[in-house]
């Protein structure tokens, strides 16, 4: 069991969490390195006993930030979904993924905090006929998620896509290269193509000779600042590696396939 309660110290009284079972009886939690005005709350475990939670400055709602904890690792802050003044934990699973909501813009949003990274839940649902979520309250062990809507009924959601055809650990749904092997999904351009398939310097969608005579560039000049996406295998150097990867990719004519770019 893990939940949180009111540590009554007079000035220094605060919201922690803490752990029970029936072997150890009640332990409380430590609050997050460096943070030790902070109040935590809304926690949730699971059962392999990881805890996940929120907590915020003293006496502040906004700013609020999740943090994980287990027996091995102790107490971690996952810090904001980027661009957000608040993000917020609900749920995990067993396999340690998250779902929550965050505020951006004064704008509440949805998230679920997979493979060590943030995603904006609402951006991967697929054929969603105008449904935008507010809030995620559960995730169970089959990747299901209960959630809110924005008009305020409740959505279950069914995972879309488990594939991983390239085999590089990054789900089809979210791989930047679904062809390619590229655990490290470096994009140098953001473009949400990986630069293991992504010959199109110039951005124009085809890979032609214009991008050839931007390569050859950036062989030439491979310390310039343009000449980075031209690094396929992202190892900091252009070479005549890059040049084999490049002549591969002229076949195919257009960058990818991106899982990311298909649901956008």
């Amino acid at each position: 069991m893990a939940g949180w309660r009111y540590k009554d110290y007079g000035l220094n009284s605060y919201f922690g969490a803490y752990l029970w079972d029936e072997n150890s009886g009640l332990k409380d939690l430590p609050r997050p390195a460096d943070k030790s005005s902070v109040d935590i709350a809304q926690i949730s475990i699971n059962n392999s006993g990881q805890i996940v939670g929120n907590w915020h400055k003293q006496g502040f709602s906004i700013n609020g930030r999740i943090f994980r904890w287990d027996a091995l690792n102790g107490i971690e802050d996952l810090g904001l979904f980027e661009g957000a003044s608040s993000t917020v934990a609900s749920d995990l699973n067993d396999s340690g993924v998250i779902v929550g909501s965050f505020n951006k813009n004064d704008v509440q949003g949805v998230l679920i905090y997979q493979d060590d990274e943030f995603y904006d839940l609402n951006g991967l649902i697929i054929n969603n006929q105008g449904i935008k979520l507010s809030f995620a309250y559960a995730i169970n062990n089959n990747g299901q998620i209960v959630a809110q809507s924005e008009n305020g009924d409740v959505v279950l959601l069914e995972p879309y896509n488990e594939a991983d055809k390239d085999g590089d650990n990054i789900l089809d749904l979210i791989d930047n290269c679904l062809n390619i092997n590229n655990p490290d999904q470096c994009d140098t351009d953001s473009d949400g193509y990986g630069n293991i398939c992504d010959a199109d310097l110039n951005n124009d969608g085809r890979v032609n000779t214009l991008d050839l005579g931007l390569f050859k560039k950036s062989f030439q000049t491979p310390n310039a600042p343009q000449s980075i996406n031209a690094d396929f295998n992202c190892d900091g150097r252009i070479n005549t590696i890059d040049l084999g990867v490049f002549k591969t990719l002229l076949q195919n004519r257009v960058p990818g396939p991106s899982g990311i770019t298909q649901l956008q």
